[in-house]
């Protein structure tokens, strides 16, 4: 069972919806594994696209979700683990923000999933999963607190 970092729902987010955070799924270990995360989330109408993406391709992934915008949309945070993905710290607030206007970061997100990484990625025998479903399935644990940059640097709490 995968457990997701329920520190960030502690504001302002409903007891039901903290209990919602373990997401249970089996790992091909024999597949190629590639962990896809998001960032700076949720954001009303932009996750609901990525998620329908995840979805179509059968694929998880990690939000890691700011968390003024998981305490402004608790819905979309709702949606995001029901669909079982994976909720992540970003912080609370992201004090430096990059550079670019709604609408170029609106052309980068759909640049990006016009190139159909996804099916890409699945034809070439990948399985689309969660950064804790990889670590999992690598046999790294990582626990409460700590801070992972990759599956061999770790910063334990």
């Amino acid at each position: 069972m995968v457990k997701a970092n329920d520190d960030l729902l502690g504001k302002g987010t409903d007891k039901e919806l903290k209990k919602s955070l373990y997401v249970p799924r089996k790992i091909d270990k024999t597949k190629k594994l590639i962990a896809f995360t998001f960032d700076d989330g949720p954001l009303k109408g932009n996750t609901e696209r990525v998620l329908a993406a995840l979805e179509k391709n059968d694929a998880r992934a990690t939000f890691f979700m700011l968390g003024q915008n998981a305490n402004y949309y608790p819905e979309t945070v709702k949606k995001v683990l029901e669909s079982g993905n994976e909720v992540s710290s970003h912080t609370w607030n992201h004090t430096y923000l990059p550079k670019l206007s709604a609408a170029q970061v609106r052309e980068q997100e759909d640049k990006t999933a016009n190139a159909k990484v996804l099916p890409i990625l699945k034809k070439k025998g990948y399985e689309v999963c969660t950064v804790s479903e990889l670590l999992e399935a690598k046999g790294v644990k990582a626990g409460k607190g700590d801070k992972v940059f990759s599956a061999t640097d770790i910063i334990r709490k």
